[in-house]
């Protein structure tokens, strides 16, 4: 398991440097939550233009050359080609928000819900302009 420092890099890499933001805003995607875990990230987001493999295939680009560059690796980060579904926002959105918001307490990474937000839990992603 990675250890809190390679955590807060990643998290660092996705979020402040504005990988995340950059590709939200580029593809015009909604992003009401998401999470930061070990391995993986979890991603609620809306889609309005049907443009999700190109945003993700972005998204996983940057990330992984930014960390490749800050880690002087080269290669392949991720594993694999991201997984996706389609949410009826009526009927199952709730509970899909809950389930990426609450997985780090699922997984017991965090046992305190106080510290969820903290190291896991990011609010909604405001994208500026």
């Amino acid at each position: 398991m990675p250890s809190r420092r390679s955590s807060f890099s990643r998290k660092t890499l996705l979020i402040s440097s504005g990988v995340l933001s950059l590709v939200v805003k580029r593809y015009h995607f909604l992003l009401p939550a998401y999470c930061l875990m070990n391995h993986h990230y979890h991603l609620l987001m809306e889609t309005p233009d049907g443009n999700l493999s190109r945003g993700m295939r972005q998204l996983n680009g940057l990330y992984t050359q930014r960390f490749n560059k800050k880690h002087q690796r080269v290669g392949h980060l991720l594993q694999g080609r991201y997984q996706a579904i389609l949410v009826d926002k009526e009927h199952y959105l709730l509970t899909l928000c809950r389930y990426v918001i609450l997985n780090p307490v699922r997984a017991k990474i965090v046992k305190d819900l106080r510290r969820l937000e903290m190291e896991y839990l990011i609010k909604p992603l405001s994208v500026p302009g």
